[in-house]
Parts: C-alpha cells; structure tokens; sequence
C-alpha cells in the first residue's frame, strides 16, 4: 500500500515528535509550492536530521535546492527519491541539473527511462526539451533539431509545455540556420503567450 506523507513521517518519528514533524512537513510543502524555497529548505533541513530516510522530505529537499541552484544537492536527494519510488515524475528536473553538471550519460539513461513510462505529455514534453538541449550542447543540433521537428505541432489552445517545445524548436532553427522557420515559430509563440521569456526580442533579432 502507498504511504501518504504523514503515514511515512509518523512511522519514521522519534517518539511523540510525529504531530510536530507533520505540521512542519506540512509547512516546508507549502513554501515551496508558494515559491519560498529557501524557507522550505530551512524547515526541511531541520527534519532531515530527525528522519533522513524520508522519501517525501527528499523531494520536498530535491525540489528546493533545484529552486535555488544547488545542483549537486538537488541531484542527491533526487536520486534518493527515484530509488525509493521508482517514478519517473521528477525525470525532467533531475535532467536539468543533470545537465549543468554536463553528465551526459546520466540524462541520456533518464530520458530512456522517462520515455518508456510515459508518465504524462506533460512530463515526456519537458523530458524531451531537456534532452534535446543536451544533445546541442554536445555539438549535435541536427540530431537535436531532427527530433524536435518529429515530435513538435502545433495546438489550438497550447498549455506552457507546448510553449516550451516551441520555442526550443526555433532555438534550434534559429541556430542552424534556419531563420524564416525560427521566424515562423516565435511568431506562434507571440501570438499565444506575448510575453512568454525573451520571444519579442528573438523575434526582433532576426
């Protein structure tokens, strides 16, 4: 059976903490779904040191040190995370700091994993984008641009994944030359989201 977050804190408390160590769980979650990653951190820190084993606290852990660019503690609890579960939900993130580490046979193995469990668009969208950057910063934007173009279309009403794979493909487009299609793709992004990152300035730039 599948522990909720108190289950798990409850059987892992010292005694008579448990109560204590749920409210604060409960605290550090919602800084950092608000976006207070650094108080999230402070609070968690403080329950890792009482329940270090906890796979809830180390996403909650992952989760802000990823926020605040600690890479290499993000990948750390992560990893716990993922060994823990076995899920792939946290793949995309994981890939990411994976990548400012440029550990190339690391995402490489995540991005297998997360296409063979296809958890949601969602996530396989982000995964994909990740992935693909990675292959340019490894020198290969053909194969890069190659996959993005057999995997990107367009949608009526685009959720921010799509807007990601989008503005991907024109980065790519854009850098191999490709400038009346990159063109083509900023504008889509324009259109649906006009102040989505840098696209008015991309745009302008070409």
């Amino acid at each position: 059976m599948k522990k909720s977050a108190e289950e798990e804190i409850a059987l892992l408390a010292p005694p008579r903490m448990s109560d204590k160590l749920v409210r604060e769980f409960q605290s550090a979650s919602d800084a950092l779904e608000a976006g207070r990653a650094g108080e999230a951190l402070k609070i968690a820190r403080k329950m890792y040191k009482l329940i270090p084993t906890s796979t809830f606290l180390n996403e909650i852990l992952a989760g802000a040190h990823y926020d605040l660019k600690h890479w290499g503690d993000a990948i750390k609890h992560y990893e716990v995370f993922i060994a823990e579960t076995g899920l792939t939900i946290h793949h995309p993130t994981l890939m990411d700091a994976y990548r400012t580490r440029r550990k190339w046979h690391k995402i490489d193995r995540l991005w297998r994993e997360l296409s063979a469990s296809s958890p949601s668009q969602e996530l396989v969208s982000l995964g994909r984008v990740v992935y693909v950057n990675s292959l340019s910063d490894r020198g290969q934007p053909d194969e890069a641009l190659k996959l993005m173009r057999q995997r990107t279309k367009t949608v009526p009403k685009p959720k921010y994944y799509h807007l990601e794979e989008w503005y991907t493909l024109a980065s790519l487009e854009e850098s191999c030359g490709n400038r009346p299609t990159a063109k083509r793709w900023f504008k889509t992004i324009l259109a649906q989201s006009p102040n989505y990152a840098d696209v008015k300035k991309r745009l302008k730039d070409l």
